[in-house]
């Protein structure tokens, strides 16, 4: 009995020290860092500079009301970034949230990782992707006017947000 017993503790062990581990998104975090009620938790690669511009363009882009878990990944492509929500199934994310997430994921990628490829994955309450968008855009920004863009030159999106500044006349007072 007593073999049986250290046996199953053992095993628990294994199991607690091979990391956290959700069965449905094969999410491993090894570290969190919390600030106003939104959780990263992130690994490997990740740094806490990171987790931390995470938090600071959550806020920012998303303004939760009640906190968000965020667990965050670098891979061999980039980085996977996978949001909680309250959404149950992906029919009742709104075709205007579906648009606006690859702008977030590109947004994300730009601001928070240099430019690096981020696949954005929705999760549901069990932690389920409901919905994942790719970074696909870039963008120069100016008074209050974004130009996206891809598929150009850096110096083509400039001349084009330059050319709306100038018609807009500085962000859009002249209009």
């Amino acid at each position: 009995m007593k073999k049986l017993l250290l046996a199953l503790v053992l095993a628990a062990v294994v199991v607690l020290a091979s990391g956290c581990e959700s069965p449905n998104t094969n999410i491993k975090t090894e570290k969190t860092l919390t600030i106003n009620d939104i959780t990263v938790h992130y690994s490997g690669d990740v740094s806490m500079s990171q987790a931390k511009a995470i938090i600071d363009f959550i806020n920012t882009e998303l303004n939760p009301e009640n906190g968000m878990d965020v667990y965050v990944e670098k891979n061999g492509g980039g980085y996977t970034v996978r949001l909680t929500s309250t959404y149950g199934s992906p029919d009742e994310l709104e075709a205007s949230l579906k648009f606006y997430l690859v702008f977030l994921a590109s947004k994300m990628s730009q601001d928070v990782f240099g430019g690096e490829h981020v696949l954005l994955q929705i999760l549901d309450d069990e932690k389920n992707v409901l919905y994942q968008v790719e970074s696909k855009y870039r963008y120069v920004s100016s008074n209050g006017i974004n130009v996206w863009y891809t598929g150009v030159s850096d110096e083509e999106a400039q001349k084009a947000l330059n050319y709306l500044l100038d018609f807009a006349g500085e962000g859009g007072r002249g209009m």
